[in-house]
């Protein structure tokens, strides 16, 4: 008799937030830095989270602290709508992703020069 288990069931994240939902860049201003929270479990283990373009700052059991800095020269003039997907890995390789947007409004603030 040979007995297996199998893991299909997916991790969840049971929060994902922006401390900052807004970033405003400007000629005087350049970067902003935004510190994204991940709440995550699963039922066995996790092996990954991550968030591209954000690094890892802390792990305290299942929250996960990432920071993101937003720079001006990675942005067109305007309004862009930024989205941020974090992904989360169990250890048999179930996924589960889950998304928070950030608006970022790039304005030249600084007088002409003549």
């Amino acid at each position: 008799m040979v007995i297996r288990k199998s893991d299909d069931q997916s991790p969840t994240i049971s929060s994902f937030s922006a401390n900052d939902s807004s970033v405003e860049l400007k000629t005087s201003s350049q970067t902003q830095t935004v510190v994204f929270t991940v709440v995550a479990s699963d039922n066995v283990a996790i092996n990954t989270v991550s968030i591209p373009g954000a690094t890892l700052s802390s792990v305290n059991g299942g929250t996960y602290v990432f920071t993101r800095t937003y720079a001006y020269n990675d942005f067109a003039f305007g309004t862009t709508l930024n989205t941020n997907t974090v992904t989360v890995t169990d250890t048999t390789g179930n996924v589960t992703t889950d998304t928070v947007d950030v608006t970022v409004i790039k304005t030249d603030n600084q007088d002409p020069v003549i």
